[in-house]
């Protein structure tokens, strides 16, 4: 009798045991679930908006860089950057310049950004250099280039 009384003890304070960590398990099921709830649409914050979303909000352009963006005013008007390069407008901060690299010639068509700590316009990554010879044959195939644009259309 002895021990079967021994024997309910160490049982009841297993099952104890086990009933605890259920208890604890159930706990940490509830600080999860409140952490992870969905706020209230009202009291969420809103979202940053990315860099390339602010730079696709450009504000309205002044009548003098409305008339640089759509080709620099007058077709082929010769336009000087902030550094004293030539170029040539495309519009969206895009330029065709006359460069050298390396002892070279080169005709450069560059996207530009606006760099937003001292508010210049610096080249970009994206663009073309195109060596005197590919200008010419680029040059001398216009007139094809513009049938397919028209048949594309």
């Amino acid at each position: 009798m002895a021990k079967r009384k021994a024997e309910d003890v160490d049982n009841n304070s297993e099952s104890e045991a086990v009933a605890s960590s259920d208890e604890e398990v159930q706990e940490k099921k509830k600080k999860v679930k409140k952490t992870t709830e969905k706020k209230p649409k009202e009291l969420k914050e809103p979202k940053k908006e990315s860099k390339a979303k602010k730079q696709r909000q450009k504000p309205e352009p002044t009548a003098d860089e409305d008339e640089e963006a759509s080709g620099g005013g007058a077709e082929g008007q010769v336009l000087e950057g902030e550094g004293g390069e030539k170029y040539i407008s495309l519009g969206n901060l895009r330029r065709a310049a006359i460069t050298g690299f390396k002892g070279k010639v080169y005709v450069n068509i560059r996207e530009y950004y606006e760099d937003k700590k001292d508010g210049q316009e610096k080249p970009g990554k994206k663009g073309i250099m195109l060596s005197l010879e590919q200008w010419e044959v680029l040059k001398r195939n216009a007139a094809k280039l513009d049938t397919l644009i028209a048949q594309t259309k």
